[in-house]
């Protein structure tokens, strides 16, 4: 046991010593103290795993080692290698699902078995950090660069690689099974890099951008990725102007039945930029997502929708007409969402019956009593559920069954590949049985040629959306094309 020994001298009157005094005191507790404290300092409780702080000052001292290095090198004709560093960001793709359907002690237990498995991935001299959640950082031990400059960068790409296969094993935590994926960024330690923020961020936007391009791969960091980012984040705040300055604006698409008579219309998104014209939803939505703005625009879009119809419902011609709004996953998940639709239905006037919600499969997996609860609450107010692009997720008979849609929309990419030359992909007719057989009014969407029509109006559907009968329109367009029938 370690052991902390004082010892005093006595002396005699002549000032000679003539003893000695030890004195021994047990220090294990204070030993044991001090390496809880570095412990707790240095290493996550959860994994074990060097945390944030430990790969900071390790990373800290290879900067400075690299540019102090940079100096040196051939000095005085005195060779000094070139060692660079390669470091790994790793995200764990789509973990928060895991915690909100099967609970933090499982998600917890996942963490610590992808930690293990990271560590047995590498080298000894590689170093494996809990960074944060379920994010990871590997430094990988340095190389001489000297004669192959992109040695580092090699490794980090075959580490990844070796990462990517090794985490997506079937993961088993009690009687269930995980699959995940991950996301990994890549970059490099060298005398170029000025301080640890920027050495993690690099690696982190290079992350951000593997998440971007399909998730479950790795990509290297560029220069390029920070001015990707400062657009993004310059598009955000100009999205939030814009919700302010009332540039969006709602197209309708017009839907008709087997008569060529328009029911109705689904409302999409534009946004009338002051400078940069017409921005397509598919670039602004996604980051309206993951900013989570989509919440506000998406209520702007139903209360717009709702005024749109309140004037219809004022006109003989187009008081049946329906106007059907997609809703977000994030937008449908809050708590608060059924009691915003019933405002805004009475402070507009507008009809329930008339108002049709689109929800995707993918928001249906999780929290299924909360789901249906919420989808009953909105039938009580009259607003219609439609299934939008049925057959490409996660559809299940008897699940849908339980579920009280009004309506099924075949997915386009079923339209889009139907041939006039007999039935090659009679995925559109199965569907449209099926939705019969439920009792569902079924639409087709990305109707783009005449065939299309003609083949799903033999399968049975009963409503028709595409550009072949009408692109998206401003609301004037829509409300001619019914005068128009009616005249």
């Amino acid at each position: 046991a370690p052991e902390l020994t004082t010892i005093s001298i006595v002396y005699n009157d002549e000032n000679m010593p003539i003893n000695y005094v030890f004195i021994i005191k047990d220090i294990s507790l204070t030993k044991q103290n001090e390496q809880m404290i570095n412990q707790l300092s240095f290493y996550d409780p959860l994994t074990c795993l060097p945390n944030r702080k430990m790969i900071s000052e390790k990373v800290a001292r290879l900067i400075k080692e690299a540019q102090r290095a940079s100096e040196e090198v051939n000095v005085g004709g005195h060779y000094t290698p070139l060692i660079r560093h390669a470091l790994l960001f790793i995200d764990l793709d789509h973990f928060k699902n895991i915690n909100d359907s099967k609970g933090y002690s499982v998600g917890d237990k996942l963490l610590q078995e992808v930690a293990l498995r990271l560590v047995d991935a590498v080298r000894k001299t590689d170093i494996v950090s809990r960074f944060g959640g379920d994010e990871f950082i590997i430094l990988l031990e340095g190389v001489d660069v000297s004669l192959d400059p992109g040695r580092a960068l090699y490794r980090a790409k075959k580490v990844s690689s070796f990462l990517n296969e090794v985490l997506s094993r079937t993961f088993e935590i009690g009687d269930d099974y995980f699959y995940i994926s991950t996301s990994i960024g890549i970059t490099e330690i060298d005398d170029s890099t000025v301080e640890v923020f920027d050495a993690f961020k690099h690696a982190e936007l290079a992350m951000y951008e593997a998440k971007s391009s399909g998730r479950n791969r790795y990509c290297f960091y560029s220069p390029q990725m920070q001015e990707k980012i400062m657009q993004r984040v310059n598009l955000e705040a100009s999205m939030r102007d814009a919700l302010l300055k009332e540039e969006f604006v709602l197209h309708y698409q017009p839907q008709f039945d087997h008569g060529g008579r328009m029911r109705g219309a689904e409302a999409l998104i534009r946004w009338m930029h002051p400078e940069q014209g017409v921005i397509s939803p598919a670039h602004f939505i996604p980051l309206a997502e993951e900013s989570k703005l989509i919440i506000p625009i998406g209520e702007w879009v139903v209360r717009e929708a709702c005024q749109t119809l309140a004037l219809w419902q004022q006109e003989a011609s187009l008081q049946y007409v329906k106007i059907s709004v997609n809703v977000s996953a994030l937008q449908f998940s809050q708590d608060d969402f059924v009691d915003l639709v019933q405002v805004i239905l009475e402070e507009t006037g507008a009809r329930g019956n008339l108002l049709q919600f689109e929800l995707t499969e993918s928001m249906l997996i999780n929290d299924k009593t909360n789901i249906l609860k919420k989808m009953h609450a909105l039938k009580k107010l009259g607003v219609l559920l439609s299934l939008d692009d049925f057959g490409t997720g996660y559809s299940s008979l008897s699940y849908l069954q339980q579920l009280p849609f009004d309506q099924l929309k075949i997915d386009q990419s079923f339209v889009k590949n139907l041939s006039g030359h007999g039935d090659h992909h009679p995925l559109a007719l199965t569907i449209t049985t099926m939705g019969h057989s439920l009792g569902l009014e079924v639409i087709a969407e990305g109707i783009e040629n005449f065939d299309h029509l003609v083949m799903l109006k033999r399968f049975g559907c009963d409503l028709f959306q595409g550009y072949f009968m009408g692109y998206p329109m401003a609301c004037k367009e829509i409300e001619k094309i019914v005068h128009d029938q009616q005249s």
